[in-house]
């Protein structure tokens, strides 16, 4: 797992450095905030027994800066929302005839790093790619379910600008861990 992070990591170095041509063009570079919500559907599975599985809002908030029209690097929060985790013991008779699993809500929320790619339809339309990798955190009152870890973290959207400040955006995301996300979400311009 550490070698693909890597590969990911020499990957978007890459694709930065051959972004500083674009920044001599003359560029107006800009730094932008994003505010999305929408929904998570999460399947994640952290042991032989114990799971992560369900439905709930999600929430982003992040920060980003467009090196030009068609590059930016991102960072933002995520917060999955509180899906049900299953939290089960070892599977030996006496663990499955007196409790075969416990569940409960588990909080789950990342931080994460990404380099975003516009494609620009029309002068206030665009599509847009995101790659990254997104720090990962599960909380429960169960140890099973307490968990963490780094996962790649990819999507698409479509971007529509409103005016040279605010702009409204759709995107669909996924997270190798297993959680999918569709969020409308407002950009500002700064």
């Amino acid at each position: 797992m550490k070698s693909f992070i890597y590969r990911v990591l020499s990957v978007l170095l890459v694709v930065i450095s051959a972004a500083v041509p674009a920044m001599a063009a003359g560029f107006d570079r800009q730094v932008y905030l994003v505010v999305a919500a929408g929904q998570a559907d999460t399947d994640a599975r952290l042991s032989e027994v114990d799971e992560i599985n369900g439905d709930d809002t999600a929430y982003e908030l992040g920060l980003g800066y467009a090196f030009s029209p068609y590059l930016s690097v991102e960072g933002s929060y995520h917060d999955f929302g509180e899906p049900y985790g299953y939290a089960g013991c070892p599977r030996d008779l006496l663990c499955v005839a007196i409790v075969p699993y416990v569940r409960e809500n588990v909080s789950l929320d990342g931080w994460s790093a990404a380099l975003r790619g516009n494609i620009p339809l029309t002068d206030h339309l665009s599509l847009f790619g995101r790659v990254g990798l997104l720090a990962w955190d599960s909380s429960a009152l169960n140890p099973g379910l307490n968990d963490s870890g780094t996962d790649l973290l990819y999507g698409a959207g479509i971007a529509a600008d409103l005016n040279d400040r605010f702009g409204l955006q759709l995107s669909y995301e996924r997270v190798d861990l297993d959680i999918d996300s569709l969020k409308l979400g407002v950009m500002m311009r700064f």
